[in-house]
């Protein structure tokens, strides 16, 4: 019986393994840089995560600003734009009060901030927190330098904008309040609520002196988004798809006597008029059946433009 050699299916089967083992290492190696290359951009991930979060976390003090020159060829020369993150909710208003020298910005975060006009940063304790809910509006009065602010709520709120403290709490509103207007010079402040109901508040009493009701439709939103106040023609102006103007008479309009305060009225039964004259030197003629103003005339004592006082008078009989 003849012997078969194992010699070369020995060799056959080494190079096989061998041949295995090379193929495993390399697979071995492209999965080692694989886990390496992912672990790097999980890194990178989580570093910016991190980041974002400490961003995130920075609050009202810390800003992220970004700046850069616009130029505006023939009206301004190196123009700088400062960007800053001043609110976590939309910014529903923002205004420069010169009286102030303050920028005012309110926002859907409840947060009303006062920032320094020269570098736009917020003032030390100037942030007004009151509000629960969203802030919609605001407005500053330089007569009566206090600031009213209205959102979500439905009341507004009557401040100091050097305290920030609470003046009063207007309430008479049924839905949230929309918009404020201002007519300083008959000490009123007024409201636009989301139902269509504008209201009138006296600045000093703080009462509610007059409530108007809209009851015109509008398409395809039956709403008012805004309101302004027209101190040259005394007009309030409404808007919604249009603009809405609404006219008051001023009380010199409907004015039908004196001026000044009335001296003496008299009473002439044979021409049936009255005669009446005021401290500021005029006099009247009145006709006394409609009350109609006949003639009116100034200067009847002292010089021209004077306004002397007049404290009495009398008809002379003959």
């Amino acid at each position: 019986m003849v012997k078969r050699s194992v010699e070369p299916m020995v060799c056959c089967k080494e190079k096989i393994v061998a041949a295995y083992k090379l193929e495993t290492e390399k697979i071995f190696n492209k999965n080692e840089e694989k886990k390496k290359a992912d672990r790097k951009n999980l890194n990178k991930k989580e570093v910016d995560t991190l980041d974002n979060i400490k961003n995130k976390k920075k609050g009202d003090d810390e800003v992220k600003e970004k700046t850069k020159t616009i130029r505006f060829e023939g009206v301004f020369d190196g123009v700088e734009e400062i960007e800053k993150l001043i609110h976590k909710g939309w910014i529903t208003k923002i205004k420069f009060y010169p009286d102030l020298n303050y920028v005012i910005s309110s926002s859907l975060d409840g947060m009303i901030h006062i920032h320094d006009i020269e570098k736009l940063k917020y003032r030390d304790n100037k942030t007004f927190n009151i509000h629960q809910k969203g802030v919609n509006s605001f407005i500053y009065s330089s007569m009566h330098r206090f600031i009213a602010s209205c959102g979500e709520e439905r009341h507004i709120l009557m401040w100091d904008p050097f305290t920030l403290g609470v003046l009063a709490y207007l309430y008479g509103h049924n839905t949230s309040v929309q918009d404020l207007a201002l007519n300083e010079e008959r000490n009123h402040l007024i409201s636009l609520g989301t139902d269509k109901v504008v209201k009138i508040w006296h600045t000093i009493s703080y009462g509610c002196t007059q409530t108007i009701f809209d009851k015109v439709p509008y398409r395809p939103e039956d709403r008012l988004t805004s309101l302004l106040f027209d101190s040259y023609t005394n007009n309030i102006l409404l808007g919604s798809r249009k603009i809405n103007l609404w006219f008051f008479k001023t009380q010199e309009e409907i004015k039908t006597s004196h001026e000044f305060p009335v001296a003496f009225a008299l009473n002439n039964g044979q021409f049936e008029t009255v005669v009446s004259a005021d401290d500021g030197g005029f006099i009247a003629v009145w006709d006394i059946e409609d009350g109609h103003l006949m003639s009116k005339f100034g200067n009847t004592h002292g010089a021209p433009g004077s306004k002397t006082k007049i404290t009495a008078g009398c008809f002379d009989s003959k």
